[in-house]
This record gives structure tokens, sequence and C-alpha cells, in this order.
């Protein structure tokens, strides 16, 4: 097979955040295989450029990318993405999030070029697909959501669970510089947590905050360790303190903010006995050897086994699963305590993280996956016709959820 040349387009900053990282692990595996990607994002953190130029692939920064519309699916920057298709020969046009679709979608109809899309993580979004391409996704709960809610022909999607790259995330050792750093314990039992800080997370950090207070006076020297940036950080600091300051123990919950250097990441995980969260963090944990407990949306926490396994992954490892539980989970506090209590459980749980990231979730499978998504892409070819049509259907369903009124006013004759 002829090594193919790709187009990444981003309608999102390139930034520490589950989806940029997981495209991050595909672009180097697919660079490893032989294939050329070029990376078109509004912008990007200093790092994450750094380590995506460091594969091979190509970035190109097109502050056009940046503009967004809630109801029509914005066309700005298609004019670059057809230039640079053509100037570098690509094969495929890959959009990575509902935010570029529209023009990567409406630049690889012009130019001729095959068409990907991928559906980040998520429940679901009203987003509906592209006519006649190939659209990959995170997730079975994903897949069978898209299928209820749109006319979506199912040979369209594809389901690719495998986007950890085990090179970066795995078993080391810790140097004492990075807990002298961050001003961390270096004994101790320690929890580990990484969240964007933001509103839209609190229901998850209101029960990190609840679990704290509650593991302050323990006497085995707990602490929870939270790295994250978001506008929410000064706030849980000042919390932090009031919490650490209600008794005499050690203190018990601590905020480093956002660590950006894929190295530190990695020793973040390798610190910790324990990691919590959900989404992808959770799959980094585990290649890094560790137990991890999966957090809900109301405060629920679970031990992810080989018995639970295949049930939070259907969920993207997002807590969801919670959700359809009929017994009512113990409190997370509990569950951690039941945990480090465990050392042998401890091992055997980490030893049981690394084998199941390494068989089912290593980028490698994932980018092996997407290149026979792309020899698909390349035998279809959309028209401007389906691009009309699909237009419509994503204005519709955007008036459709602004109101019946302006629908009626919209489509009225």
């Amino acid at each position: 097979m002829r090594p193919l040349r790709i187009i990444y387009v981003f309608g999102h900053h390139l930034r520490i955040g589950g989806h940029c990282k997981s495209g991050l692990a595909m672009v180097k595996k697919l660079e490893a295989m032989g294939h050329h990607v070029i990376v078109l994002a509004p912008g990007g953190v200093d790092e994450m450029v750094r380590v995506l130029t460091a594969t091979g692939a190509e970035f190109l920064a097109v502050p056009e990318l940046d503009s967004w519309h809630q109801l029509f699916p914005p066309l700005s920057g298609m004019r670059r993405i057809i230039r640079v298709g053509k100037e570098r020969s690509v094969d495929i046009i890959h959009a990575q999030d509902f935010r570029s679709v529209g023009r990567a979608y409406a630049a690889a109809i012009l130019s001729g070029k095959a068409f990907v899309f991928t559906e980040p993580g998520g429940a679901f979004t009203h987003h509906l697909p592209p006519m006649r391409t190939d659209t990959v996704v995170f997730s079975r709960e994903q897949m069978t959501n898209l299928l209820k809610a749109h006319r979506v022909v199912e040979e369209n999607l594809h389901l690719i669970r495998a986007r950890i790259d085990r090179s970066i995330y795995r078993p080391g050792a810790v140097e004492p510089s990075f807990a002298q750093k961050h001003v961390l314990p270096e004994s101790g039992k320690k929890i580990a947590m990484a969240m964007r800080l933001e509103l839209i997370k609190m229901p998850w950090l209101k029960t990190i905050l609840e679990t704290a207070e509650t593991l302050r006076s323990n006497k085995n020297g707990v602490c929870i360790v939270i790295a994250g940036e978001g506008a929410l950080l000064p706030q849980l600091r000042e919390e932090a303190t009031r919490i650490n300051g209600m008794s005499k123990s050690p203190p018990v919950l601590h905020f480093v903010g956002p660590i950006f250097g894929i190295e530190e990441i990695n020793q973040f995980y390798n610190y910790a006995d324990v990691v919590v969260g959900s989404g992808r963090g959770i799959l980094e944990a585990m290649a890094c050897r560790k137990p991890v407990v999966v957090l809900g949306e109301n405060g629920e926490g679970e031990v992810v086994t080989p018995a639970n396994i295949e049930n939070v992954a259907r969920f993207n490892f997002s807590g969801r699963h919670f959700r359809y539980h009929s017994e009512s989970p113990d409190p997370l506090s509990v569950v951690l305590e039941n945990l480090l209590g465990d050392p042998t459980g401890l091992k055997q749980l980490g030893d049981y993280s690394y084998e199941y990231v390494k068989v089912h979730m290593a980028a490698r499978i994932g980018a092996e996956q997407l290149v026979e998504v792309y020899n698909e892409a390349l035998k279809k070819r959309s028209s401007p016709i389906d691009y009309a049509v699909w237009y419509m259907l994503v204005v519709g369903k955007g008036i459709g959820r602004v109101g019946p009124a302006l629908k009626r006013r919209v489509f009225s004759k």
C-alpha cells in the first residue's frame, strides 16, 4: 500500500485536552507507518506544537478556523484547506471536530479529495455526520446514539477506541524533583486526578472536594493531587486551603495547576498509587500500570476491574454507565479507603490495567484501523448536492433547537 498524505483539520486550538492528545497519538503512529500528516488548526500551545512536529508531521496555524457559529457550519478557512491540499498533493481531508467539518467537507468536495470525520467523545451530540462519508467514533454508546438519532448508514460509522500512545504513557520511576517542584508529599498514599477546572466539570470536582473533607482525618497520610487548568483554579485552591486548615494532619488536597510537558504528565500518573477521573485520563493512567477509579456525574465511584471493564468502555470511560446501575454505588471516599487498604489488590489491578491498554487501547492498533477507514474513504466521493442537503439538514436541526416559532418562520411559504 502506498503512503497516504492526510490533512487533519481542527476547529479548536491544540491544547492539552483529551481529543487533541488522541489526535496527536494517531498522527505519531501514522507518521511512523510512513504516511504524512499536515495539521491545520487556529493555533496551539507551544508544547503541543513541538510534540506534534517532532513526529515528522507539519503544523499550520490558520486563524480563520477559529470562527464558529452554533447554527450555520462556517466555511472560513476552506480556501486555505484547498490550497494546502493541492500544494501537498494530499489524499484525505480529515475533520477532527464539528467546528471544522463544514469547511473541511466543502474543501474535500471542491478539490476532489476523500473525506473523513471524527466525532469527538461524548454521550451524544446533535451533530449530523456528513452525507456519504466515513465517520469515526470512540465508543459503542456514541455509535448507538448516532444511529438512533440520525439516518446514518451504519457501514459509514467506524468504532476506533484504541488511541493511547504507550511510548509516552508507560510505567516509570518518579524523579524527586517532580514532588519538590509542586510541593507534594513524597510518602503516604497518593490519589491523583487530571481534569479541566471549568464549570462544566463541577459535579466531579465537587465529589473530590467532599472526598478530601472525609479523608483529611485519615491517619495513613492520604493526599489527593489534582492537575489541570481552568477558570476555577483560584477558587479551588482557596477551597483546598480551607479544607487543609481544618485539621492538624498534613495537607490532604493539592491543586498543582496545568501540567503541559508530556514527560511531566507521565510523572504525574506514576507518582500516584491510584488515579481517579473519567475519560481519556483513566486510560493514560492504566497505561502507567495504575489501578483506576472511574467517577460518575453524581459522586459515584467504581474501581475498574475485569468484571466491569466492557461496560465502562462502552460509555467511553466517562462514568455515564452509572446512569444504568440498579444499585447505589459506595461513596468515593469508601471506595478509595477500601482500595488503598489492599496492597495486593492494588498491584493486581495495576497489572490488569497495563495489559488491557496494551491489548485494546494502544494507538498503534487505532492507527492501523484508521488507515483501513482511509482506504474505504478513497473509494467514495460526495457531490455538491450531498453537501447542500447535509448543510440544510444541519441548519434545520439547529433551528428546531432554537424554537418552533423560528422554524415556522424560516420554512413557511
